[in-house]
C-alpha cells in the first residue's frame, strides 16, 4: 500500500479502512502518517470512534 499509494493519500486510507478488515494495516499506515501527519491522524481520531472494531484497532 505505502509503496503505491503513498501519492494518493484518500484512496490509501480507504482501501486501509477495508483490508483491516481481513488483515492487519498497522504497518501500512505508518508511511501515511510521516508524509501526512495531520490528515493521517485526523482519520485514526474518525477511526477510534467506528462502530467496527476493525478501524477503532487501526486507529490504536
Amino acid at each position: 500500500m505505502a509503496t503505491y499509494g503513498l501519492d494518493d493519500w484518500e484512496t490509501s486510507m480507504a482501501t486501509l479502512a477495508l483490508l483491516t478488515q481481513y488483515s492487519s494495516a498497522e504497518f501500512a499506515i505508518r508511511p501515511f502518517l510521516v508524509k501526512y501527519p495531520e490528515a493521517t491522524i485526523a482519520q485514526m481520531l474518525t477511526w477510534s470512534r467506528s462502530e467496527q472494531v476493525d478501524l477503532r484497532r487501526l486507529a490504536s
